[in-house]
């Protein structure tokens, strides 16, 4: 393990303490960031496309590393003209190569907009602007078109301009509902508009097109308190169990223009797809999931989700088990079917302190980990992750 040489971490370890601003942090006598790489800690996702291993961030360049090594190589500038633009930390891979994703930058209300070629190449960027700039995290695309649904957690220029953190700029504005921007992909800049009720997403699992119809799953909070309370109080040891995500299932009637959520009563968290059907049709979705975890964050389980029959295989760790995101590899040698290979991921033992690593038949949760490997100490807890062949 390493961490990324970014300009952040080098002046930060320089100076033995923080010394410029994250996410949610502005710490005492901070310096000012002339860009926002100047404050890049690329350490949300891990991509690897075109023979390039990245990690990305919500809000600046994506960082090249040595896929060996894990040296840090520098800033990826996709063409001069998006030199230092974000780009976000939920890129899509589609089956035929192709590489889209997208980057806010919330203080002028702009969506940026990248296809990338399978080679690596940047194939297309565009920029629009977006009225009332919601914190997006996450999108989806479909055969035709890509996906963003925009919480009513709006930026505030204002805030910004007080000092406040990027976190605490934002305002909850339920009146606003959840807005669903719909792009076609040979149309970027003409965007059309859904309408959902008020609610807050970080994560997207997959979508796709049925006769006039996008659907797709995605995580769902009655607020943003998770993201701008209770993750402030985590970081102090405190936890209030006030809301926790549920699953929910959209579909946009392209014709009639309406959308329509259901809410499924399962606690769960960072949902993944077979990458062979990355916005084509499915029916599984892996998560984290949730169920009489007692007083403590987190969550204690993973699962497979039939997005179509509600049904569910589901493998429960335990009660004092801390579950981080599982990562769906493919069976290379499989059939091909969708979801048919292995399940993997960390854990955190709370009682004996450590560190479990399991592998799951994908189809089989419940039968429990094919093989376990146990390291007898604490790793940090990290976020998004990726598997890379060897």
């Amino acid at each position: 393990m390493r961490f990324g040489r970014t300009e952040k971490f080098l002046a930060d370890t320089a100076a033995g303490h923080p010394v410029r601003a994250a996410f949610g942090t502005n710490p005492p006598g901070a310096e000012a960031a002339p860009s926002p790489d100047a404050i890049n800690v690329a350490n949300t996702s891990v991509v690897s496309h075109g023979g390039e291993l990245m990690t990305l961030w919500e809000g600046g360049s994506a960082t090249r590393m040595d896929a060996q090594t894990l040296a840090t190589k520098g800033l990826k500038v996709w063409s001069p003209d998006y030199a230092g633009m974000p780009f976000s930390a939920h890129p899509k891979i589609e089956p035929d190569g192709s590489l889209w994703n997208f980057g806010v930058t919330s203080s002028q209300g702009l969506l940026s907009i990248y296809r990338v070629k399978a080679s690596g190449e940047l194939a297309q960027a565009v920029t629009i602007k977006v009225p009332e700039m919601s914190m997006v995290h996450d999108f989806a695309v479909t055969e035709q078109h890509l996906v963003f649904l925009l919480p009513p957690l709006v930026f505030d220029r204002a805030r910004a301009d007080a000092g406040e953190t990027f976190l605490d700029s934002h305002v909850w504005k339920p009146q606003l509902g959840m807005r669903v921007l719909l792009l076609h992909k040979d149309r970027l800049q003409a965007p059309r508009w859904f309408e959902l009720p008020a609610g807050f997403v970080f994560h997207i699992g997959n979508a796709c097109e049925d006769r006039g119809v996008i659907r797709l799953d995605h995580i769902c909070s009655p607020s943003a308190w998770n993201a701008t309370t209770a993750l402030k109080q985590l970081m102090k040891g405190q936890y209030e169990p006030r809301e926790h995500p549920s699953v929910g299932l959209v579909e946009l009637d392209l014709q009639s223009g309406r959308a329509r959520q259901s809410l499924l009563p399962l606690v769960a968290e960072f949902p993944r797809v077979d990458p062979r059907v990355v916005g084509r049709r499915y029916a599984q979705v892996f998560a984290a999931d949730r169920l009489d975890a007692g007083d403590r964050p987190g969550f204690n389980g993973v699962m497979r989700l039939d997005v179509g029959s509600g049904a569910r295989d589901v493998f429960r760790y335990g009660a004092d088990v801390m579950v981080e995101e599982h990562v769906f590899v493919p069976d290379p040698a499989g059939s091909g079917r969708e979801a048919v290979g292995w399940l993997l991921g960390t854990a955190l033992d709370l009682p004996r302190r450590q560190m479990l690593f399991s592998v799951f038949d994908a189809q089989h949760l419940a039968d429990g980990p094919i093989v376990q490997g146990v390291l007898p100490r604490v790793m940090p807890l990290g976020l998004h992750g990726i598997f890379v062949p060897a």
